[in-house]
């Protein structure tokens, strides 16, 4: 896929609701830029692994449907672009940004502020996850889903989760370094254990040593 077919797609299906390009690297911002200006009622768009940068996200973010967002292992989005962004997606419920590696928590709650209604967060993989970065979640009040999968975390992160996302329903933690019982503990105190789902599949000796 090509800018060149992704333009046919934007200027013959202006009705589409669902659109794939992960691991399409011959996708430019030209063409996504196309598509978000021409498909606005696109509900899901994932970007994951394409060559886009900051020049397409703000046509992306202005889709007013927009539900569901995926830019994991996006190596041309970073902090700058994410800071950038001025206009908010108010229908935003799902965000993917695992594996962006040139994203900090700084880039993250750019981006977060201007999405209110998210209901997942797909952290994979990203950078530590720590208690400045988890202060970011406290605007989120219909957040139900954090996958934190691959991420180092801290005891103080995992306190500011159980302080902040008073919906949460799922905390994915596999793979996690850091993990403590401190931490563990202040997740269950918060919530109650037939409302909160903790996933620790692939939770190693080598990732979780102080539990």
């Amino acid at each position: 896929m090509t800018d060149m077919g992704l333009g046919c797609i934007a200027v013959g299906c202006s009705k589409l609701r669902l659109l794939c390009l992960k691991w399409c690297l011959g996708v430019t911002d030209l063409g996504v830029g196309l598509v978000a200006v021409k498909c606005k009622k696109l509900r899901s768009l994932d970007l994951s692994y394409t060559m886009i940068t900051k020049k397409c996200l703000p046509a992306v973010m202005q889709l007013p449907c927009l539900e569901d967002l995926a830019l994991a292992g996006c190596l041309g989005i970073n902090d700058q672009a994410l800071l950038s962004l001025k206009q908010g997606c108010m229908s935003l419920g799902v965000l993917d940004v695992s594996n962006c590696q040139h994203v900090t928590h700084l880039g993250l709650s750019s981006i977060l502020s201007r999405a209110p209604g998210l209901c997942q967060l797909n952290l994979v993989y990203f950078c530590p996850f720590t208690q400045s970065l988890a202060s970011n979640l406290q605007k989120l009040s219909k957040l139900q889903s954090i996958r934190l999968d691959g991420c180092p975390v801290t005891s103080a992160g995992l306190k500011a989760i159980a302080n902040s996302c008073t919906s949460l329903k799922e905390l994915s933690l596999s793979k996690c370094s850091g993990v403590t019982d401190e931490g563990l503990s202040s997740v269950a105190f918060a919530f109650s254990w037939f409302s909160l789902t903790i996933l620790l599949p692939m939770l190693w000796d080598s990732f979780c040593t102080e539990i």
